[in-house]
């Protein structure tokens, strides 16, 4: 063998290396992802850092506050961050953190007998005889929202959750109703309520709802009452309804129900009475409704 060729071989040597050596950290990251989340501590801060990494591209950060056992499951309980407001939600991680699911979980009865079915827990919501709705109310599906006009994630769930919903009230497949679940300290979270209630007495609250969180960063008396002419209400019947308050007691009733059946933050919602927490996009939950469309066509 020449020497020529001896350094050919040296060279091409060395030009390999760095690829072995990409490999092997490769390798040692991916080792490392399956065993860094080992202690409940471990899993607890890596929820924390996963979720706040979702959140990062909205401004938005993750606060990891406990976390449980479950059976073959950890909960990590978090407060969500965006735009100065915060909602308290739940992350369910297996113990390899290879999968995390955000959002609302049922306990599993495991002394269940094979053969029988488990029940999914649902809320009892009873409506009254004035609702905010949508729809056909003899639809397999009821879809309930409880919402704050001012909570940056009700705004998200409006323009993602709910505009999944709307196209199934369309097609006759879902019942909803709006309830409000003013939140305290949101200075407008009440006066907004009002505002799309007194529409409602003139056949427009979806109107005035829309264009609330079509502009959430310019809220109060003065727009509510702007808004009510550009969609063509009477105004001085509008204003008697707002100054007044007329719908206090029904928005407050909304939050004691809420508070009733579980609810702590918005939106939150309930599909037949199963539990959908937080701003969850359509596509997260959709699968509750479809499979409940279904029985209910059985």
């Amino acid at each position: 063998m020449t020497k020529d060729s001896t350094k050919k071989d040296e060279k091409s040597k060395t030009k390999r290396k760095p690829k072995f050596i990409l490999i092997g950290i490769l390798l040692l990251y991916t080792y490392l992802a399956f065993t860094i989340t080992t202690t409940p501590t471990d899993l607890m801060q890596y929820t924390e850092n996963q979720v706040s990494f979702m959140l990062s591209e909205n401004g938005g950060t993750a606060q990891a506050n406990s976390i449980t056992a479950l059976s073959g499951l950890y909960s990590v309980n978090l407060d969500i961050i965006v735009s100065g407001q915060t909602q308290n939600i739940d992350a369910f991680i297996t113990p390899d953190g290879s999968l995390m699911i955000l959002g609302d979980s049922y306990d599993i009865d495991k002394s269940l007998v094979s053969g029988e079915e488990y029940e999914i827990p649902r809320a009892e919501i009873p409506l009254g005889d004035r609702e905010l709705t949508l729809g056909n109310p003899n639809a397999p599906v009821t879809f309930v929202e409880f919402s704050d006009v001012e909570c940056p994630f009700c705004e998200r769930f409006y323009n993602d959750g709910l505009a999944g919903i709307k196209k199934l009230v369309e097609q006759g497949k879902v019942y909803f109703v709006y309830k409000h679940f003013p939140i305290q300290g949101h200075n407008e979270a009440i006066p907004g309520a009002l505002a799309i209630e007194c529409a409602a007495d003139q056949g427009k609250w979806v109107e005035m709802h829309d264009l609330i969180f079509e502009n959430q960063d310019s809220l109060g008396a003065s727009q509510y009452k702007s808004w009510a002419v550009q969609i063509g209400i009477d105004a001085t019947e509008f204003n008697n309804c707002f100054n007044s308050e007329k719908y206090l007691s029904k928005i407050n009733a909304d939050y004691q129900l809420g508070q009733s059946i579980g609810v702590t933050g918005t939106p939150k919602s309930f599909a037949n009475g199963i539990s959908i927490s937080g701003a969850q996009p359509f596509t997260s939950f959709e699968n509750i409704i479809l499979s409940e469309i279904e029985a209910g066509n059985a």
